[in-house]
């Protein structure tokens, strides 16, 4: 199998299409992705977004950025706090599994312990 060229993100209503486009530009597979609501409790992955209105750089994702882990709005590891409903940098947590190098390390062991993942 190639490796993913790019990632496209259709959003609609309350859920995210992800498809996967390949070097050969064939769509692999269209994956259904329902994000949770921000008060719902359960755990979001999220890039965290940054404000930074002196250097004229509204609402941006730094590109060394890792997937932090949000429950209501706080990330695990306490250093961010975003809405999640607000923005769409989200990722599945099943991706999260397979390439755990992208997350938040601190994260990534809270959020298997707290939820019972991989065990």
């Amino acid at each position: 199998m190639e490796k993913v060229h790019r990632c496209v993100a259709i959003r609609s209503m309350d859920c995210i299409v992800r498809i996967r486009i390949f070097r050969n530009y064939e769509v692999e597979k269209m994956v259904k992705y329902i994000k949770p609501k921000m008060i719902s409790g359960q755990p979001v992955w999220e890039l965290p977004v940054r404000e930074d209105l002196i250097y004229g750089k509204p609402d941006y994702v730094d590109q060394r950025a890792k997937y932090h882990c949000f429950l209501e709005g706080h990330s695990l590891c306490k250093k961010y706090y975003q809405n999640t409903d607000h923005f769409d940098t989200d990722i599945a947590s099943g991706e999260i599994l397979a390439f755990p190098a992208v997350a938040c390390k601190a994260c990534f062991e809270k959020w298997k312990r707290e939820f019972n993942v991989g065990i």
